[in-house]
């Protein structure tokens, strides 16, 4: 095979100069950036808890929660109290009543037990008066 010629290669082609549509935009000046203050190292936070950071949520459910148990303690309280107090004048008339302690005028003390009546059976089947009825004893 007789040796080939060596192919020019293809010279590219010098582009015409582009139209620019706009003028060349001047360019902007700088904008003024807020001045920085100067470097410094983090200052050392206290540690413990921070109490500003709890939401307010949370403080007013705390002190919810704090004033209704008061509240209900109190009213258990109040409740438990007059039942007492209640149960104790009972037992207190029916103690007078079993060792005939009389009132001023000379009527036996109402409440108590009769005379030879156990506290048990009294207890358990109160005596009424006629005409009596079983809500007012008690």
């Amino acid at each position: 095979a007789p040796p080939q010629p060596p192919q020019p290669q293809p010279q590219p082609r010098p582009r015409p100069p582009q139209q620019l549509a706009q003028p060349p935009q001047p360019p902007s000046p700088p904008k003024p950036r807020a001045p920085q203050a100067p470097f410094s190292p983090p200052t050392m936070q206290p540690t413990g808890p921070t109490y500003n950071r709890v939401p307010f949520t949370v403080n007013s459910t705390i002190v919810g929660i704090i004033v209704g148990s008061a509240i209900v303690s109190l009213a258990l309280l109040y409740i438990l109290r007059r039942a007492l107090l209640r149960n104790h004048e009972r037992y207190l008339a029916e103690q007078a009543g079993a060792v005939g302690v009389t009132l001023p005028d000379g009527t036996p003390a109402p409440g108590g037990r009769p005379q030879g009546v156990p506290s048990v059976v009294y207890r358990k089947f109160p005596l009424r008066r006629f005409g009596e009825s079983a809500s007012a004893n008690g």
